[in-house]
């Protein structure tokens, strides 16, 4: 779809099905605001640009020198919401080039695993942080959140 864009789009935003449960209110604003967009998309450093939210608990391992991905991928753990995230048109062929060479080639070919989207994006930003406009989440992953209400509340404010 994104490839095609039959309505001209410049943004593509995955909103998880479970975060409609908690819509009551927003229904009929528009969002995102394109101020806010346009305002985040001139501060980045290429064309390219995925707006994801970004849990605490992530510097300890944006540093690392060595990261064990296998044990990552076994984890409960994730760090990047994978409840409301969005991209401008030039990223989205990328985005879905990129998930799927993760999902099938790497968790499923390579390391017998199928995983979330949030452990396929947080790997995504290991490797192309640049890519990435990050907006802080409301509470960190290991303390735990009332999970995809904060997610879609986290992406939704940030961008009305």
């Amino acid at each position: 779809m994104a490839e095609q864009n039959p309505f001209a789009s410049e943004y593509f935003f995955w909103a998880d099905a479970g975060a409609g449960r908690w819509t009551a209110g927003v229904e009929g604003q528009e969002w995102p605001n394109m101020h806010k967009l346009s305002t985040l998309r001139n501060s980045m450093p290429s064309e390219h640009m995925l707006i994801a939210q970004m849990y605490s608990g992530y510097q300890r391992l944006q540093r690392a020198w060595a990261f064990d991905v296998e044990a990552f991928l076994w984890s409960d753990k994730h760090y990047i919401a994978g409840t409301t995230f969005g991209v401008n048109k030039a990223t989205a062929p990328w985005l879905a080039n990129q998930m799927h060479h993760l999902l099938v080639h790497e968790f499923i070919e390579h390391y017998h695993v199928v995983n979330t989207e949030q452990h396929a994006l947080f790997l995504l930003w290991m490797r192309h942080a640049t890519v990435f406009a990050l907006i802080s989440g409301k509470c960190p992953s290991d303390v735990g959140c009332r999970g995809t209400y904060d997610d879609f509340l986290t992406i939704y404010d940030a961008l009305s």
